[in-house]
């Protein structure tokens, strides 16, 4: 690949790419504030935390599609940088 084709390619994947690391970051905050025990005294990290998961599955579920979802964006992400790193290195 010339090095002409390789700047045209990362030109036209660079939008979709910082649309992907952005809704990759959206996704895992929202994970993250979606499965919040409702009473977060007294819970450790054993099993309070369980019980915790046990009682609010569904929270807990969603909360695990929606990382998924994020990192499954963020292979998009680490794609387009390698490949982009990889051609300034001649590789």
């Amino acid at each position: 690949m010339t090095r002409d084709d390789q700047l045209a390619w990362e030109a036209r994947w660079a939008i979709p790419a910082a649309i992907a690391a952005f809704g990759a970051a959206v996704l895992l905050v929202i994970s993250a504030t979606i499965f919040f025990p409702e009473d977060r005294k007294g819970i450790g990290r054993t099993p309070d935390l369980l019980l915790s998961i046990n009682d609010q599955s569904g929270a807990y579920l969603a909360s695990a599609i929606l990382t998924a979802f994020a990192a499954l964006l963020l292979l998009g992400v680490f794609y387009y940088l390698f490949r982009a790193v990889a051609a300034r290195h001649g590789g």
